[in-house]
């Protein structure tokens, strides 16, 4: 039996992601005498003007959740760290999510918002979602954190949270989302913290007759794959190929591949998620 065919899937696919996309945080720590004032009194009127107080000096950037070792943040203590985020385009839907564990107050634009945290389990049973899409504007927003550490010695971490909502993200800036993508990584695409499932939708034409058809998929993630809305099977690991004769037909086919990647972006690694390339078929007569 020969190859009698191949056909690409082309550039313009549609693309859905099952929660939106994600935008993970840059925290800085406010060190000195100033942090230790906006920990002890954080009354709403006077964070902006505590905000323009703070010095460049005075701001410690973090390595991911991890606090500088200059920090010298003691058992049983509070501290505040900021994170900062731009808006070009506003989106209806926009939250975060977070882990309340050692959370004590949590302040957007100078607004203390925790009291609108609705407890949710996303990873563990401490965590919750914020809706903050009437909190924010265009421009710079700023999220502050109030976060108290255990009385007990542990590797304290910040607080996990990441904003969720229907956007693209371009150099970190929330930028109004699209349905079209190309047949690559969803990363390189404005989605590159998003993890979880995701599907790339296409059609493809087939002029000619064939006795048997094959697809491959270029991905280092687990794909299901569906023809003209049936289900043809899952590969959770290399070789990434499916039998698909019985699904296929001459004429126009919508392909459907459901992705779903390891949770490593958002954690902070940065690999490929989604396809690599263009799904191949081959016909052989």
């Amino acid at each position: 039996m020969g190859v009698c065919g191949q056909r690409c899937l082309a550039p313009g696919n549609h693309f859905e992601t099952k929660n939106g996309n994600v935008l993970t945080p840059s925290y800085q720590l406010i060190s000195g005498s100033l942090g230790e004032k906006i920990v002890n009194y954080c009354g709403e009127g006077s964070i902006n003007i505590l905000f323009d107080e703070i010095k460049e000096n005075e701001l410690m950037l973090c390595n991911g959740r991890v606090l500088p070792d200059k920090s010298r943040i003691g058992l049983k203590s509070r501290y505040a760290v900021l994170w900062d985020f731009f808006i070009e385009h506003i989106p209806s839907k926009l939250s975060f999510v977070i882990e309340t564990g050692s959370l004590c107050d949590l302040y957007l634009n100078g607004i203390k918002i925790d009291d609108h945290l609705k407890k949710e389990r996303f990873w563990g049973i401490k965590n919750g979602r914020i809706d903050i899409a009437s909190f924010v504007h265009k421009g710079d927003n700023r999220l502050l954190m109030i976060v108290e550490t255990p009385d007990w010695e542990i590797s304290h971490k910040i607080p996990f949270i990441y904003l969720c909502g229907d956007f693209l993200l371009e150099d970190r800036k929330i930028i109004k989302s699209q349905r079209g993508i190309n047949p690559l990584p969803w990363n390189k695409q404005g989605y590159p913290y998003y993890s979880g499932d995701a599907s790339y939708y296409n059609k493809i034409e087939i002029n000619s007759d064939f006795r048997k058809a094959v697809i491959n998929i270029d991905t280092r993630d687990a794909v299901e794959v569906s023809i003209n809305n049936n289900q043809v099977g899952k590969r959770l690991w290399p070789p990434y190929e499916l039998d698909i004769t019985g699904f296929i037909k001459k004429g126009s086919n919508e392909i459907k591949l459901e992705v779903t990647s390891t949770y490593a972006n958002l954690m902070g690694d940065k690999i490929d998620n989604g396809i690599n390339r263009a799904p191949q078929i081959f016909l052989f007569e």
